[in-house]
C-alpha cells in the first residue's frame, strides 16, 4: 500500500484493505482518498459500483483513470473496472469456460458474418463463453482502430489486448446480463492501470442549497459525488434536500432518460404532489424519499 498510494494515505486506508462488503461511507472514503482530485458523476459511479457489486479499489477492482479532454486540454476522470473484477463478478454466481481458444482475433469469415464486410482499418476480436451448469453459450465482439493510441501503450499495452478485453466484457454481458455492471463503465487490463500517490485531502462537506432549476437544469463543471440513497429518518421531513441529494436526482434522471420538462409532470401526475416544487433545491426530504425510488425503477436500478 505504501508503494502504491504513498505514506500519507496508508493510515486512512489500512482498515479497508481486503474488505469487499463496503458501505457507501467506506467506499466514499477510499475513492476520495486515492483520487482527491476527481470530481463529478464519475466519482459517484465508482462509489456506487463498489457498494453494489462488492468491489474495493484497494484490491484493484475499480479505478478512476484521468483521460485528457482534447477540447479543454484538461484531465477528466473516468470510472473504469479492471477485467479481473469483471471476471470476479461473473464467477461469484456462475461457472463458465472459454470456447474456441478465445479471446482471439476474428477470422475473415467471422468478420463478414458479423459485420457484413472486412475492414482492415479495424482490429477485431471475438470471445466465446459457455455456462457450465446451463450449457448456454454467448459470443462477444470487440474492436479498435488499427492506428489508435491505447492507454498504457508505453507500458506494454496493445490494441489487440484492448480489443480482446472489450470482446470478453461483451460476452460476459450477454451471458449474464442480470449480474454485470452497465456497459457505460469501461473495462481495462489491470496490469496497465497506474495508481496515484498524492497527499491525502480530506473530503469536504457538500454545501447546501442547490439552485438548479427543474425546467433547465445545468450540470455543474465540478460537483461532489452524488448521493441517491433514501434520506435518513433522522432528517427533518420538511427540510430541503442537500446539494448531494439534488445531484443524485439529476444523475438518476439522466440514467432514466427523463428530461427536465418531464420531471414536473411526474411530480404532479405520478406522485400527485401539490404544489410541485419549482426547483430541485425546493424538494423536501419527505418528497425526496418518494422520488428516488421512482427514479430508480425508471432507470432499471430496482
Amino acid at each position: 500500500m505504501v508503494n502504491q498510494y504513498g505514506k500519507e494515505k496508508v493510515t486512512a486506508l489500512q482498515r479497508y484493505e481486503g474488505l469487499t462488503s463496503l458501505t457507501k461511507e467506506d467506499a466514499t472514503t477510499i475513492v476520495k482518498t486515492i483520487w482527491p482530485g476527481a470530481t463529478g458523476a464519475e466519482v459517484f459511479k465508482a462509489i456506487n459500483v463498489c457498494v453494489t457489486y462488492a468491489l474495493n479499489p484497494l484490491m484493484k477492482h475499480v479505478y478512476l483513470v484521468p483521460f485528457e479532454n482534447k477540447k479543454t486540454g484538461k484531465d477528466e476522470y473516468v470510472c473504469v473496472l479492471g477485467i479481473g473484477a469483471t471476471r470476479l463478478i461473473a464467477s461469484r454466481k456462475h461457472k463458465y469456460s472459454y470456447l474456441d481458444d478465445s479471446p482471439r482475433i476474428m477470422n475473415d469469415a467471422e468478420e463478414i458474418k458479423k459485420y457484413g464486410k472486412l475492414d482492415k482499418t479495424k482490429i477485431r476480436f471475438v470471445t466465446k463463453l459457455k455456462d457450465i451448469q446451463s450449457g448456454a453459450e454467448a459470443s462477444g465482439w470487440g474492436e479498435i482502430s488499427a492506428n489508435a493510441t491505447v492507454y498504457g501503450g508505453d507500458k506494454g499495452n496493445s490494441r489487440e489486448n484492448l480489443a480482446a478485453i472489450r470482446s470478453e466484457r461483451q460476452a460476459l454481458d450477454r451471458l449474464y446480463p442480470a449480474d454485470m455492471p452497465g456497459a457505460d463503465i469501461p473495462v481495462m487490463d489491470d496490469n496497465y492501470i497506474e495508481g496515484e500517490a498524492t497527499v491525502i485531502v480530506e473530503p469536504k462537506q457538500d454545501p447546501p442549497g442547490p439552485e438548479t432549476e427543474i425546467p433547465t437544469p445545468k450540470a455543474e463543471p465540478e460537483k461532489p459525488a452524488a448521493s441517491v440513497e433514501p434520506a435518513k429518518q433522522t432528517r427533518d421531513p420538511k427540510s430541503k434536500i442537500t446539494k448531494a441529494d439534488a445531484d443524485g436526482v439529476l444523475y438518476l434522471m439522466e440514467q432514466a432518460n427523463i428530461k427536465p420538462t418531464q420531471l414536473g409532470e411526474i411530480m404532479a401526475k405520478e406522485l400527485k404532489w401539490k404544489p410541485v416544487p419549482a426547483k430541485i433545491a425546493e424538494i423536501t426530504v419527505a418528497q425526496y424519499d418518494e422520488l428516488i425510488p421512482y427514479l430508480k425503477r425508471a432507470s432499471g436500478r430496482e
